[in-house]
C-alpha cells in the first residue's frame, strides 16, 4: 500500500485577534485586509470550506506577527499577502521537521 502524504495540503496563516491591529499597521497591503479580525476570520472560514470542497486540506498555522516581521526583515521581504503565505508554509515545514525528528528519537528509545 502506498503511504504517500496527500499532495493537496496548504498552510493557512491564522492570526491572533490581539495582533490584528499590529498586522494592519505593518502590512503593505493593509488596504486589502478586513478592518477587523472578526471580519477576516469569517472570510477565512468560508475560504477554508471552499478549499475543502475542492479536496484541499488546510492546516492552520498560527502566525505571530513579531515573528513574521522578523522573517520579513531577515529575508528583505515586504509584509504582504504573498510573504505571509510563504511564512505560514515555512512555519509549517519547520513544525513538520521537528515532529519527524521527535518521532525518530522516540522510535530509537523504544528499540533500546
Amino acid at each position: 500500500m502506498d503511504k504517500q502524504a496527500p499532495t493537496n495540503i496548504t498552510a493557512v496563516a491564522v492570526y491572533l485577534p490581539e495582533q490584528w491591529p499590529q498586522l494592519l499597521a505593518t502590512a503593505q497591503d493593509a488596504d486589502q485586509l478586513e478592518a477587523t479580525w472578526e471580519e477576516w476570520y469569517k472570510i477565512l472560514q468560508e475560504a477554508k470550506q471552499n478549499l475543502a470542497r475542492h479536496g484541499i486540506i488546510c492546516i492552520d498555522v498560527t502566525v505571530d506577527v513579531d515573528a513574521l516581521l522578523k522573517y520579513c526583515r531577515e529575508n528583505n521581504l515586504p509584509n504582504n499577502g504573498s510573504t505571509r503565505a510563504e511564512f505560514a508554509a515555512h512555519v509549517l515545514q519547520e513544525q513538520r521537521k521537528h515532529i519527524v525528528a521527535w518521532g525518530k528519537k522516540r522510535k530509537k528509545k523504544r528499540r533500546k
